[in-house]
């Protein structure tokens, strides 16, 4: 989360010249959005980047906060990922209940499916449609994020388990206990894997697929399409009815339209790491299903309509 001061949203000058002016969105529909928003970025700017719960008790759950405690609460939330069914709703995953195992059933076929694209570009319910169709467990760390008790005790609590959550699912890197990440369980399994990331790193998107490969998997890659400015109106519209943050600064100016390159870089310079690549353009009237705009034979994509002549 270095990169979520992107743009301070701290004041109502600010947030308003970037709404309407940067985002030309007309926000007065949105009752008190500034000052939710303003909220969020002053809480979110007075953590500092020594607030994680991965390695401080400054705000951990009182319950949780010693470490022998804490390693005992990874180990559960592990384990709950890996043995129960995904909800309908994301948004119900909670410690005790939950997991990432699709209805359908897992298959051990080691096919890996990493979806990139923005936050609240609707990665998540694609997701969710590949984890189904494909036989799929998912590795997402907003799954563990939602099983640590500070999540949902503070306003600010996705921004503080951000670290934890991740090394939780893709492996710790400081490990006294010798505890086995979720991605390490899954793949000694050989269970199919959905991976939803952001993809603003193509180099980091890379190495994953290349140790995916390591561990005997094929992997797809798929994009779901749509620009920072729709992406960012869609998080604050979020926000309004869940309130999820997303620093909007992060979203618009730290991400920007990386994803979009990452996908087209790697499949013009990487096609041999990925078995398939495809793109899915959300950039559709709510409701609407989202359409392929670009397809590779066998990549999850394929399930959409494709419409041709469309480049994002």
């Amino acid at each position: 989360m270095s990169q979520r001061f992107a743009r301070l949203l701290n004041d109502q000058d600010l947030v308003d010249h970037f709404l309407t002016e940067v985002l030309d969105f007309d926000y007065s529909g949105l009752n008190n959005i500034a000052y939710e928003i303003i909220q969020e970025e002053q809480g979110l700017f007075h953590l500092g980047p020594m607030a994680q719960t991965l390695n401080t008790s400054k705000f951990r759950d009182r319950k949780f906060y010693k470490e022998a405690d804490r390693w005992a609460l990874r180990r559960q939330i592990i384990e709950e990922l890996l043995s129960q069914m995904r909800p309908e709703n994301d948004d119900d995953i909670c410690l005790g209940k939950g997991g990432a195992l699709p209805q359908s059933g897992v298959a051990a076929g080691k096919q890996a499916y990493i979806l990139i694209g923005l936050p609240a570009s609707g990665k998540s319910g694609i997701g969710n449609e590949v984890c189904e169709n494909y036989n799929a467990i998912v590795l997402d760390s907003d799954y563990a994020k939602r099983k640590l008790p500070e999540f949902s005790g503070y306003k600010f609590g996705a921004s503080v388990v951000h670290e934890e959550s991740s090394q939780i699912v893709f492996g710790f890197y400081d490990n006294p206990r010798n505890l086995d990440a979720l991605n390490s369980r899954v793949i000694e399994l050989g269970f199919n894997v959905v991976i939803p990331k952001i993809g603003h790193d193509a180099k980091s998107i890379l190495t994953l697929a290349a140790s995916m490969n390591e561990a005997g998997y094929e992997c797809h890659l798929t994009l779901v399409s749509l620009l920072k400015r729709e992406s960012t109106i869609r998080a604050i519209h979020r926000f309004h009815v869940t309130k999820r943050y997303v620093p909007l600064g992060l979203n618009f100016d730290g991400y920007g339209n990386d994803p979009c390159l990452t996908y087209h870089l790697l499949k013009n310079k990487a096609s041999d790491v990925f078995k398939s690549f495809g793109a899915v353009s959300t950039n559709v009237p709510i409701g609407d299903a989202p359409v392929c705009i670009d397809l590779t034979e066998g990549n999850p994509a394929g399930v959409y309509g494709f419409k041709e002549n469309i480049l994002i």
